[in-house]
C-alpha cells in the first residue's frame, strides 16, 4: 500500500495547493497576473478531480508505481499553469493563512476512502469467478453502483476540502459532510451484499468484508457523529 499512501500525500498536497490560491485576493491583483490565479484556481481543482477518478478506477484495484504515474500523469494534464508556476504556489503554501490546516485530518480522511475505494475495486475484480450467472450479474451491477458512489464521495471531499473557508476543523467537517452526502443510506447494506457474494467464492473471499463493508461502516459511523 506504499504507492496508496503516495498517492493520498499528492491529493493532500493539491488540496493545500488549491487552498493558497484561494487565499490570494484577486482584488489586489490585475491583468496576467489575475487572469493567472483563476487558471491556476480552476486546473488545481480539474488536476484533483482527475487524479482521485483515475486512482479509483485503477485495474482490479492494483494500485502500485504505474498505477501511481497514471494519477500523476491525469492530474499533470489538468494544471500546465500551476506547473509552470510551482515556485509562486510553494511560496503562497509557505506564507498563506491556513492552506496547510488540517493536512494530518485530511491525509487521514482521504485514506480511508481510497482504501476503500481500492479495496472495492478488487473484490469485485474477483466477483468475476462467481459459479452463478445470475449473481454475477447482481454483484457487477451491485459493485458498479457503490464504486460510482465512493468514487464520487473521495471527489467531493477533496473539493469541498478545497473550497469551505473557515479554520481547520470548519474545513474538515464541511469535507466529511460533502463525502458522505454522496454516499446513500444504503451503501453499507450494498457492501454486506457483496461481501456475502464474495464468501461463495472458492476459497472464500474476505476482501470487500474486511476491507470495504467494515471500514465504510466504520468511516460512516465516525463522520456523521455530532462534532464538538
Amino acid at each position: 500500500m506504499e504507492s496508496l499512501e503516495t498517492a493520498v500525500v499528492d491529493v493532500t498536497r493539491l488540496i493545500a495547493a488549491s487552498r493558497a490560491v484561494r487565499s490570494v485576493d484577486l482584488r489586489s491583483i490585475r491583468g496576467k497576473a489575475r487572469a493567472r490565479q483563476r487558471r491556476m484556481r480552476v486546473e488545481l481543482e480539474s488536476a484533483t478531480r482527475a487524479y482521485l477518478k483515475t486512482l479509483a478506477r485503477a485495474a482490479d484495484g492494483v494500485f502500485d508505481e504505474a498505477a501511481l504515474t497514471k494519477c500523476r500523469l491525469a492530474a499533470e494534464r489538468c494544471m500546465p499553469t500551476a506547473i509552470e508556476s510551482v515556485g509562486e504556489l510553494v511560496a503562497l503554501m509557505d506564507r498563506g493563512a491556513g492552506s496547510l490546516d488540517g493536512w494530518a485530518s485530511s491525509r487521514n480522511d482521504l485514506w480511508r476512502l481510497s482504501h476503500i475505494a481500492i479495496h472495492l475495486r478488487e473484490g469485485a475484480a474477483d466477483l468475476r469467478d462467481l459459479k452463478s450467472k445470475a449473481d454475477d450479474r447482481d454483484a457487477k451491477r451491485v459493485a458498479k453502483s457503490l464504486q460510482k458512489e465512493v468514487r464520487r464521495a473521495l471527489v467531493g471531499y477533496a473539493h469541498a476540502a478545497m473550497r469551505v473557508r473557515g479554520g481547520s476543523r470548519q474545513s474538515i467537517r464541511g469535507a466529511r459532510e460533502a463525502a458522505t452526502d454522496r454516499l446513500s443510506s444504503r451503501c453499507v447494506d450494498v457492501a454486506d451484499q457483496l461481501s456475502w457474494l464474495e464468501a461463495e467464492l472458492t476459497p472464500p473471499g474476505t476482501l470487500i468484508r474486511d476491507g470495504v463493508a467494515g471500514p465504510l461502516r466504520n468511516l460512516l459511523t465516525d463522520w456523521t457523529a455530532k462534532q464538538p
